[in-house]
C-alpha cells in the first residue's frame, strides 16, 4: 500500500525550566546541543512515506547533561542511515541496532563529560510498506488516533517503587545503559496505517500534563499537523507546562 503523510513537529521549554532537556529527529532536522524554543513549528509532506522516520527525546541528568544526551542521540540517529539498515538487518533489527547506536552515542557523551548521570529516552515512528513501526525506551510516547478513539502504541518503561508524592517512577530504559550492566531492551510494536489515521510521538512534558481525552481532542478537533501541533502544545502550556514539551503529529493521507 502505497500512503502518503503529513507532519509536523514542535519543542518548547515550556513554563517553568531554564533549559531544553528535549530533542527530535525530523525531516532532516534536530536541535543544536545547547537549545531553547524553537523559533515555530516545522512541517513536512511526502506522498510516499515508506522509509520516512521520526524520533523524540527527552534528556536526563540535570545541568547540561540531559540537553547533551538528547542531542546525541538524535544526532546519531540523523547519521544511522535506517532504511539502509532495513535492507539489511529487517525492520525489528533496525530499530534494535538503531537503539544500540543511539545508546552507544550517549555513553560516549557521559564519557567526554566524565558523569554517569546522562541519558535520555527515546520513541520513534518509522513507515515502511503501510505499517507503522514503533520503538521506545522509557516513557516518551507515541499514540494512534483512528476514528476517534486514541491508542498508545508504545509502551511505559518504569519501575513499581514507591515513591515521594510529586516524585516519578524511575525507568527501567533509557538510552545511556551500560550493556555490560544491563540488557538494552526497546519495545517495538507495529500498527498497519489506514488513511485518516493521526499518529503522536511525544516527550512526557505532552503526557504528563493532559488526559488521554484531551489529547485525542485536540488532534481531533485540528485537520492540519502543524495546527495539531499548536494547540497540544498550548494546552500542555496551559495545564501547567511543568516539563519540556516535545510534539510530532503524522496524518496519513
Amino acid at each position: 500500500m502505497i500512503l502518503g503523510i503529513k507532519a509536523a513537529c514542535g519543542c518548547h521549554t515550556g513554563n517553568l525550566r531554564d533549559n531544553n532537556e528535549d530533542n527530535f529527529w525530523f525531516a532532516g532536522e534536530y536541535l543544536e546541543s545547547q537549545h531553547g524554543i524553537m523559533p515555530r513549528t516545522i512541517s513536512t509532506r511526502s506522498w510516499r512515506a515508506n522509509g520516512w522516520t521520526a524520533a523524540v527525546f527527552d534528556g536526563m541528568g540535570g545541568e547540561n547533561f540531559g540537553e547533551i544526551a538528547s542531542y546525541a542521540a538524535a544526532k546519531s540517529l540523523a547519521e544511522l542511515g535506517l532504511t539502509e539498515q532495513v535492507r539489511h538487518r529487517g525492520i525489528t533489527g533496525a530499530l534494535q541496532y538503531a537503539a544500540e547506536v543511539m545508546n552507544r552515542a550517549v555513553i560516549d557523551g557521559q564519557e567526554e563529560m566524565k558523569t554517569s548521570r546522562m541519558g535520555s529516552t527515546m520513541v520513534s515512528i518509522s513507515f515502511f510498506r503501510g505499517t507503522a513501526y514503533i520503538c521506545n525506551l522509557g516513557d516518551s510516547r507515541a499514540y494512534c488516533l483512528r476514528s476517534g478513539v486514541l491508542t498508545q502504541l508504545s509502551r511505559d518503561h518504569v519501575a513499581s517503587l514507591p515513591v515521594r508524592a510529586g516524585r516519578k517512577q524511575p525507568l527501567t530504559q533509557y538510552l545511556g545503559i551500560d550493556p555490560e550492566e544491563m540488557l538494552l531492551e526497546p519495545s517495538i510494536a507495529q500498527q498497519p496505517c489506514q488513511r485518516g489515521d493521526v499518529f503522536l510521538l511525544c516527550s512526557d512534558g505532552l503526557s504528563d500534563m493532559l488526559t488521554d481525552q484531551e489529547i485525542a481532542e485536540n488532534l481531533g478537533n485540528c485537520r492540519e499537523p502543524v495546527s495539531s501541533v499548536d494547540r497540544l502544545i498550548a494546552a500542555a502550556l496551559e495545564h501547567g507546562g511543568r516539563d519540556n514539551i516535545t510534539v510530532i503529529v503524522c496524518n496519513i493521507m
